[in-house]
């Protein structure tokens, strides 16, 4: 076995000879090159001298007609007590250029390579095939190198081996080349001017390892910069739509305030607005039961306050058939919901009825239900899922906050002061603090019935403003203020 090795070891001295010189000319291989690898002939056993820190280890002989015929030599004598000896790269040695290093599928590939000046460069053992054992085996040799430019054969096999050594070694030292032939032996024998600057070229547009977390902001869609964002459904009020730019698909909208103080229905005015639009628009309430959602609603429709005074028999099929008309749906059973079955509940409602409008009211009775001790990690997991759901369905989400508690009776309400105030303020895309000022100004009779909505969030635009409305409760209806009563005091309030 050792004079096996020997003998391969002095025709590998001796360098090409002639034929050698001529079969390896054919492939566009010149001579010193493959001598300084270690490349030599024996008749047409063409040989390849496997190296580690330049001590010759193993030889890899085949046949130069027959490429089927391949086998590797015996080993050198002092590896010969190596039962797991572990083949190194072709060419394997200590460059003393650390900045790069080539890897190519084929020995004459890497001859290919050097001969254009880059000496930096080793070649698979037995394949793309062997490219994650040898890769994995000699990784602590790889990552010495700064860059590793991956030069595989441009096929399934190459791509795949490729892919694999993609998730062996550092992203960040990783680089594909892209070749327009199939291997770097083919590239120099179709282009006999192919020179050091195109390989430079080759290895400077290299491919790197993709993450979509981590985009250079040059690749990112130019139309998309410059585009105008889109207006959202009108909500009804005119000074709302103004500063929040409408209510967009895949948003929240918090909206809290005091007791009492009007959110659910000026949630529900909004609801019955873009109903009449011919938007879909499901409800859910823990708190209101359903035929209290639709009295609201029909109070809305034909203007009178249907729990407090009679409907004539017209009124009564008016509204019927405004609710057979319009795509409003409810969920009768509000009080029964989990986070599971409020999620389930979403999906159906966008997927099976094409809603685009989503109104929850209030989520603190998910607090006891989830897989949290806390109330507060319970609602923060929920507002997670409902922005998630958002995002998935583009859906704009409505949703009633109550507060924890509040400072006095005049209505003051902040963002600190919402149930799980942390995960909605983080999650909310808008949020909107509703205020009764005859609560907050009792002495003034021009505040009666007027409403403040104050814009403490919004996302999209970053505008925050006071929306002033008046309440009306011959129908629980709200319109739009242009100016707020008694002007001289605005800027206070």
């Amino acid at each position: 076995m050792s004079q096996e090795f020997m003998d391969y070891l002095s025709i590998v001295m001796r360098g090409l000879d002639e034929h050698g010189r001529e079969l390896l000319g054919g492939r566009g291989i010149l001579a010193d090159a493959a001598k300084r690898l270690g490349i030599s002939n024996d008749g047409d056993l063409i040989i390849y001298t496997y190296r580690r820190n330049g001590i010759p280890e193993r030889f890899k002989i085949r046949n130069f007609s027959d490429k089927k015929v391949q086998f590797f030599s015996s080993k050198s004598p002092q590896l010969e007590d190596e039962e797991d000896y572990k083949l190194p790269f072709f060419n394997q040695q200590h460059f003393k250029d650390r900045s790069y290093l080539v890897v190519t599928e084929g020995e004459f590939d890497a001859v290919a390579v050097a001969q254009l000046g880059f000496e930096n460069v080793v070649s698979l053992p037995a394949g793309a095939g062997s490219a994650g054992k040898v890769f994995r085996e000699e990784l602590k040799y790889l990552l010495q190198f700064d860059e590793i430019f991956i030069c595989f054969d441009m096929d399934d096999a190459g791509n795949k081996a490729a892919d694999e050594v993609a998730t062996i070694i550092p992203p960040h030292k990783y680089r594909r080349i892209h070749l327009l032939k199939k291997d770097m032996n083919d590239v120099i024998l179709d282009d006999e001017n192919f020179s050091m600057a195109d390989f430079e070229r080759l290895m400077a547009n290299a491919e790197r390892v993709k993450r979509d977390t981590v985009v250079h902001a040059g690749d990112c869609d130019d139309d998309e910069i410059f585009m105008v964002l889109n207006r959202g459904m009108e909500s009804g009020f005119l000074g709302l739509d103004e500063v929040l730019g409408g209510l967009r698909p895949g948003e929240i909208t918090s909206v809290t305030g005091d007791t009492g103080s009007g959110k659910t229905t000026i949630c529900l005015n909004i609801i019955y607005y873009l109903s009449n639009q011919n938007i879909p628009c499901w409800v859910t309430s823990h708190e209101m039961r359903w035929q209290i959602l639709l009295q609201k609603m029909g109070s809305l429709v034909l203007r009178k306050a249907i729990r407090e005074v009679p409907v004539l028999e017209e009124e009564r099929e008016s509204f019927l058939k405004w609710r057979q008309e319009h795509s409003l749906y409810l969920n009768p059973h509000g009080a029964e919901i989990t986070l599971d079955s409020l999620c389930a509940d979403i999906e159906f409602a966008c997927v099976g009825r094409g809603v685009k409008i989503v109104m929850i009211e209030d989520l603190g009775y998910l607090g006891g239900t989830g897989k949290f001790q806390t109330e507060r990690e319970n609602i923060e997991q929920a507002m997670k899922v409902l922005r998630a759901i958002s995002h998935q369905f583009s859906v704009h989400i409505l949703l009633i906050v109550h507060p924890k508690q509040t400072k006095d009776d005049k209505g003051f309400i902040s963002m600190a002061e919402m149930k799980g105030s942390s995960g909605i303020k983080q999650y909310s895309d808008n949020v909107l603090i509703v205020q009764r000022l005859d609560r907050t100004f009792p002495e003034r009779v021009e505040m009666k019935d007027v409403v403040k909505v104050r814009v403490a969030k919004n996302r999209a635009l970053g505008k925050e403003d006071n929306i002033y409305l008046r309440y009306f409760s011959s129908y629980d209806g709200y319109q739009h203020l242009e100016s707020l009563p008694g002007s001289s005091y605005g800027k206070v309030i």
